[in-house]
């Protein structure tokens, strides 16, 4: 069975096995949907081990910034 276009997908989802790049894959993702100016918001969910390491990321490789939410940060 052929795998969604992530980019042709309304809700775009990604997710697999760890080490497999979904940090990049999403980044990709990500430009080429502001790009098209199919998005307006993102939601970013991982597991708050890898959450500083995701945001650098995006950042660092993409230029996109995110804003960290978590229990702490809605109190």
């Amino acid at each position: 069975m052929p795998r969604p276009d992530p980019i042709q997908s309304r809700c775009p989802l990604i997710a697999d096995d760890v080490g497999l790049g979904k940090t990049i894959k999403a980044g990709l993702v990500l430009q080429e949907l502001i790009l098209r100016q199919r998005v307006d918001r993102v939601l970013i969910v991982c597991p708050a081990s890898v959450t500083l390491q995701w945001r650098d990321e995006m950042e660092k490789r993409f230029g996109l910034r995110f804003e960290i939410f978590n229990s702490e940060s809605s109190r």
